[in-house]
């Protein structure tokens, strides 16, 4: 079974928000200059402590979640996958990742080449330098939509060929999914047989203060034999009192 990482996260985390906390009070107990330097470290310890904090209650909360899977707690499926099942689940997991990719690429590019080219055409002063800064924001984010996707496939190519599902989340490799978090919630549960390996689809959703709603949807293996099992586990996450169901202009593609 994968290790706990997210329980290392959250200790690190943790060390680094004590750290922080500490080295606020330092300007003070040092007898520093707040003009000089005193102020500055101190905003600089605050901000790094809001940020460890919160990763620390992320990373807490997903570690207790991934600690009941790794002992059995709260699993509604527990599942090896062969090893040439998991193979030929990466390679249908890359492309369908790929190809929700290039559609949010294409989406971006759209919106950029829009704005761009309008500052650009009747823009009095600047617009030419709008353009190129959309230019090279879509270069930027050329290796995100194209490498990401291989790099995560072959992440998951090297890690623990099982899958496990609960109530809270599915652990699919050593990637772990949680819907439980603040602001993240369940949508629903399908099996996918038109793929090679069946597959048994996660959706969920969570709010992003940049993007807004983001729907996420997840891909597990159905090993050979347990197509009855995924079938029950659908069926109790889809009656989930708590699941809600995206609307429909959120749907992924």
């Amino acid at each position: 079974m994968p290790a706990n990482h997210e329980a290392l996260v959250s200790k690190v985390a943790f060390w680094l928000l004590l750290t922080c906390i500490g080295s606020a009070f330092v300007p003070a107990w040092a007898g520093m200059d707040m003009m000089r330097g005193g102020f500055a470290m101190i905003s600089f310890c605050v901000f790094f402590a809001i940020v460890a904090g919160v990763t620390w209650l992320v990373f807490r909360r997903r570690a207790r979640i991934l600690d009941r899977f790794l002992s059995g707690r709260d699993v509604l499926a527990t599942w090896q996958v062969p090893p040439e099942t998991w193979t030929r689940h990466v390679a249908v997991d890359l492309e369908a990742e790929k190809q929700g990719k290039k559609v949010l690429f294409l989406i971006t590019a759209f919106w950029c080449a829009l704005i761009g080219g309008g500052f650009a055409l009747f823009a009095d002063e600047g617009g030419g330098i709008v353009a190129l800064v959309l230019a090279g924001v879509l270069l930027i984010l050329v290796p995100f939509a194209f490498w990401l996707p291989r790099r995560r496939a072959a992440r998951l190519a090297r890690s623990t060929a099982s899958v496990i599902v609960g109530r809270d989340g599915v652990l699919v490799g050593g990637e772990l999914h949680d819907w439980k978090l603040a602001g993240s919630f369940f949508c629903e549960a399908a099996i996918d047989d038109s793929t090679d390996p069946n597959t048994l689809r996660f959706d969920y959703a969570y709010l992003s203060p940049r993007a807004g709603l983001v729907p996420v949807e997840v891909r597990a293996p159905i090993p050979p034999g347990k197509e009855a099992e995924a079938r029950r586990v659908m069926e109790t996450l889809n009656g989930l009192p708590e699941r809600k169901p995206l609307p429909a202009g959120d749907q992924e593609e």
